[in-house]
């Protein structure tokens, strides 16, 4: 998801993709090249103060873990669902990922968003397909 998540961000020509991490360091340098942003361990990507944002695209195991580091360099978070295996530790670090001062973090589906499901999206809301 994070390769997929990565290209969207170089294209979309709203953002600049800074960096990638890759728990694979050969994928992560391979696709950073491919778009070019530079690969770089997370904490690294996390401490450059131009970065004012991240992605969340790892193991679902590691988006909580992952999320907080972010919030607490001050960068803003889209995170892939779910954000936690853990309703109890989500509950616990809400206060600081989702309180009043912390920077926004946004949790969705990605795909909802990705150009072939919004086209179809905007086909049925036009009539041009679906219906009974």
């Amino acid at each position: 998801m994070g390769g997929l998540h990565a290209r969207n961000a170089a294209a979309s020509g709203r953002l600049e993709l800074a960096g990638f991490g890759d728990h694979r360091r050969d994928g992560g340098a391979r696709l950073a090249g491919e778009l070019g942003a530079r690969a770089a361990p997370y904490e690294e990507i996390l401490a450059d103060p131009e970065v004012k944002a991240v992605i969340v695209a790892s193991s679902t195991s590691s988006h909580l873990e992952n999320v907080i580091a972010a919030v607490r360099a001050g960068k803003a978070v889209f995170c892939e669902k779910p954000v936690s295996l853990s309703a109890d530790a989500l509950a616990a670090a809400l206060p600081e990922i989702a309180g009043p001062a912390s920077p926004p973090v946004f949790v969705a589906f990605n795909r909802r968003f990705a150009p072939h499901l919004a086209a179809l999206k905007w086909r049925c809301d036009d009539g041009e397909i679906g219906g009974i």
